[in-house]
């Protein structure tokens, strides 16, 4: 009675800090799902990014082969087949550029995404 609180004003403060503790927990606890959720559809998206860079790599040498069949003597004009070869090429190189980039920014976010779940 020291500051002129009753045992019922108590009762009544210690149950409305409860209740705030608590919604406090489950709210934490679901960022913490959201958290893990999100990191797991990331590294799902990295994974099938990853397989479609290994698919372009390998199409990549194909075609670097291809190339080189159908490279012109010396002296000689270029063919159609061979343009068309050296067309696909640059456009296989740069959906693999743009794939690695890809890669490199969502492992960045994931690492993030982990340190906050870790922290979490």
């Amino acid at each position: 009675m020291k500051h002129d609180f009753t045992s019922a004003q108590v009762g009544s403060m210690l149950l409305s800090a409860e209740m705030r503790h608590a919604g406090l927990v489950e709210l934490k606890k679901y960022e913490l799902k959201q958290l893990e959720l999100a990191v797991d559809r990331r590294e799902r998206a990295v994974f099938d990014k990853s397989k479609k860079v290994l698919a372009l790599t390998k199409r990549q040498f194909k075609l670097r082969a291809k190339r080189d069949n159908f490279a012109p003597k010396p002296g000689k004009e270029r063919t159609k087949r061979y343009l068309e070869t050296l067309r696909v090429l640059r456009d296989v190189d740069d959906e693999l550029t743009f794939c690695r980039n890809w890669i490199a920014q969502k492992e960045r976010a994931l690492r993030d995404k982990r340190g906050n779940l870790k922290g979490l």
